[in-house]
Parts: structure tokens; sequence; C-alpha cells
């Protein structure tokens, strides 16, 4: 059910929801690998009214309760809730009914999965692709390291514009999603947008407050264990903090503490967020003069965690180990692809310097390649092995923009496997 909501097995017709309304899928949503709703920022309308949120879908309607969704906070997000077999209604915490609606899977539906869920799915094209020359593969993967550079620019913009031009609030939001890391992005950038540099500022001689601000608006000084001597304080302190700016905290419920290393805990990421933060106006200078070589620019990152956190994973009884490097060497480089690198091209755009555009693909091509499943994908498909970040970069925007979304005839290199000849059969001579 998952596969065909994803990839639209349901057709592009209109469907009409249990309550009689009816509805068109704008766009299915993210497929989440986590916790929580099955989809993530789905679109539809119902009866011509957009809505945004997220999906969940189950076998039976009556799944909802059986697995506890009502008492799952994460859940009051969902806009739709997709079933195969409509045995009854399913109702928010606060009595409200969640739209339903019914599609029932086919064995026809079947027989595609089955199709495309075989070994060569992930790449559709891998029967072909070994044909197509490999310096044109080359020039599609530069082509589309580009376009995912401008995307990631584009969306430091729409930032630049939230923040009415400025620079260091940009730059905090932008280095919040980026230590994220993917599974906590979101709410990472939520929290920094609240936070801007007008109000952490006050508090930039002051580790232990901007730590309590920032826990504090991250809604993580309410559920973590209260026996906790540090935990109390920084939750008196936000108490504080709280009153003081009528601030009101994130929902708890929003960060993904599954699947995330402890080291790497959504508690770790906002600590290190706020020592990044005390920097203030020098942390943008510092990153302009380092001019995109990554020696200096992993040293501005290199963050040391002191007091509790250097033997803290989370709050409670310490551990005997040395937790006090905030982030490893390969997050590191990630940091620099994901937030240093759009930075470079949109501060260089914006202001008529051209050196720093250049500086944001210097930096890549000299940054070694990601290693993640997609670059096993196409190591195992094509034998292609990126040889630095500008290459994994490309590859991750064809796999996500073009492969994961079935995308194929609008991808360069699958559009010249298909026009690469057919091997002829050997003949016996009559």
């Amino acid at each position: 059910m998952q596969y065909a909501w994803q990839w639209r097995l349901y057709g592009s017709a209109d469907h009409r929801l249990t309550d009689g309304r009816t509805l068109r899928i704008l766009h299915p949503g993210q497929l989440n690998h986590a916790s929580g709703p099955d989809f993530f920022n789905a679109k539809v309308l119902i009866d011509g009214v957009e809505w945004a949120g997220n999906v969940e879908l189950h076998i039976k309607a009556s799944d909802w309760y059986r697995h506890g969704h009502q008492f799952d906070r994460a859940y009051d997000s969902v806009a739709l809730h997709v079933v195969s077999v409509n045995d009854g209604y399913v109702r928010r915490p606060d009595g409200s009914l969640i739209p339903q609606l019914v599609l029932p899977f086919t064995e026809q539906m079947s027989e595609r999965y089955s199709m495309l869920a075989s070994p060569a799915a992930p790449l559709r094209c891998r029967a072909y692709i070994a044909a197509v020359p490999r310096l044109f593969v080359h020039d599609a993967v530069d082509a589309a390291a580009m376009e995912r550079l401008l995307v990631k620019t584009d969306h430091l913009e729409e930032m630049l514009s939230l923040t009415g031009g400025d620079w260091l609030h940009t730059l905090q939001i932008t280095l919040a999603r980026a230590l994220g890391f993917g599974l906590n992005g979101d709410p990472m950038e939520r929290l920094a947008r609240m936070l801007p540099p007008t109000l952490t500022g006050r508090h930039s001689n002051s580790e232990f407050q901007l730590e309590a601000l920032l826990l504090g608006a991250a809604g993580l000084l309410e559920v973590a264990a209260r026996e906790d001597d540090y935990f109390r304080s920084l939750a008196a302190e936000w108490g504080f903090l709280q009153h003081k700016y009528g601030l009101t905290p994130l929902p708890a419920h929003i960060w993904k503490f599954s699947g995330t290393r402890p080291a790497a805990s959504p508690l770790r990421r906002i600590v290190c967020l706020s020592r990044l933060i005390k920097e203030g106006s020098p942390l943008m200078h510092r990153l302009l003069e380092a001019a995109g070589a990554p020696a200096p620019l992993r040293e501005i990152f290199k963050v040391t965690l002191r007091g509790y956190w250097a033997s803290h994973l989370t709050f409670g009884s310490p551990s005997s180990r040395d937790y006090s490097k905030a982030i490893g060497t390969a997050q590191l480089d990630i940091l620099l692809i994901n937030a240093v690198a759009p930075l470079y091209y949109a501060y260089g755009e914006r202001t008529g310097r051209p050196a720093l555009q250049e500086n944001a693909r210097s930096l890549l091509e000299t940054l070694p390649p990601e290693s993640n499943r997609v670059m096993r994908l196409w190591r195992d498909a094509i034998d292609y092995c990126p040889e630095n970040a500008w290459e994994s970069q490309g590859l991750l925007h064809l796999t996500r923009t073009y492969c994961e979304p079935g995308n194929c005839l609008r991808c360069r290199i699958a559009l010249q496997a298909l026009r690469q000849p057919h091997p002829r059969k050997s003949t016996e001579a009559v």
C-alpha cells in the first residue's frame, strides 16, 4: 500500500472520501522511514480546499486504534487516512474526524509492485545504463550537482527573505537544518527561526543560558528525567527566559530520537547549535575568510563540549567515556556540504562576488564523497564511484529527483540509455 501510494498507482482521477467529499491528490508526500505517520508533507484538495499534512495508511481503518495511534501526539497532524477496508471512522483526540479514503489495491497493482520491486527497481535503467558512454554520465552528474546546489541556494534565499535580509539569522537557520542531518532537519530549522540573533545575542556571554533557551524552546525541558540536577537547573532558567520573552516551545513529539545514534541525538545537536550561535557575527566573518578551504572550515565547526555534556549523551547518569567531541569528521564535511557551500553561492550572488560562488564549487570538489546507500547503488549498478562531494551530490540529486520519484523520462541518463542500440544476436552464415 505504501508503494502504491508513493508511486501513484491509484491513477490521476478524483476520488471520493468516505464522508462523500471529493478528493484530489496533489502530492503523496515524502515516505517516512522512521517513527510517525507513513508520509510527511502531502498535499490534497478536499472539495476544492487545499490541505497540507501527513498521511497514514492501514489495511483496515480500525488498525488506527489497534496500533494505538490515538495516544500518540505525532499522529495529530494526519490530514488523510488511507485504507483498503473501511470498517469504521477515525477521530483525533479533540473528537474531530480525520478525512478517510478507501483505495482497494487491485491484483494489477500487486503485479506492478512485483515488477518494480525487483532488484532493478531502485535504478530502473540499470540494464541499459552500462552502454551509455561514461563521459555522458559524468556530464549528467555534473549538471545534477549544479542543480542540487541551486536548489539549496533557493532555500537559503527563502530564509533570507523571511528574516528580512538578516544574513546572520539565515546562517544560523541553515546551520541548524544541516545539524539535523535529515531526520531532524525540519524541527532544527523551526527552532532556529523562532530565535533570532537579536534575542540569542543578549545571552552570548553565557553558554548555560543559551543552552537553556534553545533546549527549552525546543520543548525538551519538559519531558526529561526530573531527578537530574542539571536538567532542573536548565528547566528553571528556561522558565525565567520563557516568561521574559513570551516564548512558546515547540511540541516535543516533533523530535525524532529513534533512528539516531545516542551521540547524535537532538539534545546534543541542539547543544552544539547553541555553541555555534554563541559566536554571533564573527562566525559569518570566519566562514567568508576561509574562502572555501576545508581545513580552516573544519576547525570552525569543531565544537568541544565541556562540563555536563562531556560525560552525558542524555539527561541522567554520567558515562565513563569522553563525549566532548560534538561532531565527527564525516559529519563535519556533511555540514560544509549542506550549509557552507550554499551560503557561499547565495552570498556571492547577492553581493556580486563571483569568487565566492566559485568557492562553493571548489569546496565541494575538494571534500571527499559522501558514503551512503545511494553511492552504493550506483557503484553496484554501473561501478560508478564518485571522486569528491561534488559528484556525490550530483548522484544524490539524480537519485532523489529522478530515480526515486520515477521521473525517468526527464532524466538525461535514462533517455540516453533508451537511445542505445540493443545488442545484436549473432547469426550463423547460411
